[in-house]
């Protein structure tokens, strides 16, 4: 959290709920203060951990969704088994009534806003990014010998097609805040990095990642390979500007 920042003002500016921030972390009212981190989801929704004796038409009555919308966001098939402690994404910030223990997050990066991804890129461009701070001189193109092959979708992400393998290098320099192989909402292995700017810039479909969290790289140093993993249908690279425009 930036001096001034308002949670309202930061919901607008992903595209998603106040509710769902403040579901996400665990949140009792929309005061924030600076320092704070905030988990943020790529739309407005829940996690919802698999209890022992849950079954997916159980879940959708008790957060008044279809079956169809959990499996739209999630990797696994109707009928798939649950295993407790699983992670579920949810797509409502309708919560069903529970204790709700209040948790204090602090960091030394002010600025910082750490994505927690849980779902595949669908859905529209948030019309608040026409508003987003300009980028324009402060990143290098990620990749090289690229086609474009989707432009600006999801949360401010474009496609950029290149061979298995392609070195993905850091758009500027910045701290690694995401370094994740799996599934990840569709997102496969991807690399979130924070920069010095309030910006942060995700890498999505990687074959392989080549930096740890929390680790320090330096603009255009090489931080993964292109690949296909997640939800994809050919080797690319999914880029996202987050809290500023994306200009490639």
């Amino acid at each position: 959290m930036r001096s001034g920042d308002t949670l309202p003002q930061i919901a607008k500016t992903f595209g998603i709920t106040a509710n769902t921030i403040m579901i996400a972390n665990n949140m009792t009212s929309q005061s924030v203060k600076e320092g704070q981190r905030l988990i943020i989801l790529p739309v407005s929704g829940v996690q919802h951990t698999i209890k022992s004796g849950e079954t997916l038409i159980g879940i959708a009555k008790t957060y008044k969704i279809g079956v169809s919308d959990i499996l739209q966001y999630n990797s696994f098939e109707n009928n798939s088994t649950l295993a407790v402690g699983d992670q579920v994404f949810i797509p409502s910030d309708i919560v069903p009534v529970r204790v709700v223990v209040p948790v204090t997050r602090t960091s030394s990066l002010a600025s910082r806003r750490e994505p927690v991804v849980a779902a595949p890129l669908l859905g529209g461009l948030s019309s608040a990014v026409s508003n987003l701070i300009s980028t324009v001189g402060y990143f290098i193109e990620p990749i090289t010998n690229y086609h474009k092959t989707q432009g600006l979708h999801g949360h401010n992400g474009i496609d950029l097609g290149a061979p298995v393998g392609t070195p993905i290098k850091a758009a500027a320099a910045g701290e690694v805040v995401i370094s994740r192989m799996g599934w990840n909402g569709g997102y496969g292995n991807y690399i979130v990095i924070q920069h010095g700017n309030g910006t942060q810039t995700v890498y999505g479909h990687a074959s392989k990642l080549m930096v740890t969290e929390g680790e320090e790289v330096s603009q255009g140093e090489v931080i993964a390979l292109v690949g296909s993993t997640g939800e994809s249908t050919g080797p690319h690279l999914h880029v996202e500007v987050r809290g500023g425009k994306n200009p490639f």
